[in-house]
């Protein structure tokens, strides 16, 4: 299972056991033994005798590589599809807008890999960009 981990709560000049750093995460001990042997969290190992502890600056500035490796921006005219797990263009004439309230606009377009519907949230003063951007002529729901 993939999941954000908050490594805003490592200290840089604190040294970790596994167990604390693993209590700190939210995660298991044998996760964090797992990003040693293979993960590359290695780098981080000041003593590998029992018990292990590891750099807290070390750790951190990994986790933060691997937060933005694992990052995908979307372009100018693309939604990010859940099912693909990348930014993918919208079909060509699927745009919809679909006003929540008088300031929030939900704008829809199906997926052109797998046809899911990808969705994501703007203003309502955004609108027209966004039409052009999508599809020169949409509908107003």
């Amino acid at each position: 299972m993939q999941r954000k981990y908050d490594y805003r709560l490592i200290k840089s000049r604190r040294p970790y056991t596994l167990a604390s750093l693993a209590k700190l995460l939210k995660v298991h001990p044998a996760t964090i033994r797992g990003w040693i042997k293979t993960g590359g969290l290695s780098v981080a190992v000041v003593d590998n005798t029992r018990p292990v502890i590891l750099n807290g600056a070390k750790v951190k500035s990994w986790m933060e590589a691997r937060a933005k490796e694992r990052k995908r921006p979307c372009g100018p005219d693309e939604m990010y599809c859940v099912r693909c797990k990348s930014p993918r263009q919208i079909v060509k004439g699927s745009f919809r807008a679909k006003s929540s309230n008088t300031q929030k606009v939900t704008v829809m377009g199906d997926c052109e890999e797998c046809g899911l519907t990808l969705r994501s949230f703007n203003t309502a003063a955004n609108l027209d960009d966004l039409a052009a951007r999508y599809n020169p002529k949409y509908p107003k729901d």
